[in-house]
Parts: structure tokens; C-alpha cells; sequence
């Protein structure tokens, strides 16, 4: 860590990754919201599928759920 030449290859490393963490999060954003867009059917075929081979229940999607418990309230403190 003496020599400069190590230095600037270290920091030009540290913003080259900062970069590509920036493009892989766009990249991922994109590719969930072209799923959510167009491939839904397509997604939710694949998970049954999986689950009638691997004998998981399918829940209904049409089936209204009840809420149980208590909701929980927000006390200000101030």
C-alpha cells in the first residue's frame, strides 16, 4: 500500500465496482418490473407446476382470507 500506482488501482477498482453495483440494481429493477408487466402468467404457471410435481397445496387465489389477531396501533410518544 506504499506505492501509488497500487493506490490508484484500488480506488479505480472501488468506483468500477461501485458502477457495476449501480447498473446490477437498475438491471435488477428492470427485469422485476418486466416480469411483474408481462410474465406473470408465465410465473405463476411455473410455481404450480412445480408444486402439483413436489405435491405442494395450491392455494385458491379467489379465496378471501380472514384477518386474525389484533392490528397493531402506532403510539406517539411525544
Amino acid at each position: 500500500m506504499e506505492y501509488f500506482e497500487f493506490v490508484l488501482i484500488l480506488h479505480l477498482m472501488i468506483k468500477l465496482l461501485g458502477i457495476t453495483n449501480d447498473l446490477s440494481q437498475c438491471f435488477m429493477l428492470q427485469k422485476i418490473n418486466e416480469i411483474r408487466e408481462n410474465d406473470c402468467e408465465d410465473l405463476f404457471e411455473e410455481v404450480n407446476t412445480f408444486c402439483l410435481l413436489y405435491h405442494i397445496v395450491i392455494p385458491n387465489m379467489e379465496d378471501t382470507i380472514t384477518v386474525r389477531g389484533r392490528s397493531r396501533v402506532m403510539v406517539d410518544s411525544w
